[in-house]
């Protein structure tokens, strides 16, 4: 069954570990600098495995780690922005296909 599930993350998170991603929906702010809140629909099927994904975030004018691909992006109430990359691996289909990277 596909549900959406909402996760937390911050600078520091370098995996996410949901039901079989289906696709990332949207990413905000839960705090003023560096804790975000990232919404997933999800496979919930209870007989399936868990997935951990491996995400990078970055700051704008940071170096983006060779092989990930950009999800999605959040500015912050501080007016920082913050950039959510994930291992192409673990990108969905359909991230792909939104972004036309077959």
């Amino acid at each position: 069954m596909r549900t959406i599930w909402k996760y937390e993350i911050n600078l520091a998170t370098s995996f996410l570990v949901t039901d079989k991603l289906v696709r990332i929906v949207h990413l905000s702010p839960l705090n003023a600098t560096d804790h975000m809140s990232v919404w997933c629909e999800v496979d919930a099927d209870e007989r399936k495995p868990k997935q951990t994904s491996e995400i990078v975030i970055v700051g704008t004018g940071m170096p983006i780690p060779v092989g990930f691909m950009h999800i999605k992006t959040v500015v912050m109430p501080s007016k920082l922005v913050w950039h959510l990359y994930m291992k192409p691996a673990d990108v969905p289909f359909q991230e792909h296909a939104i972004k036309g990277n077959f």
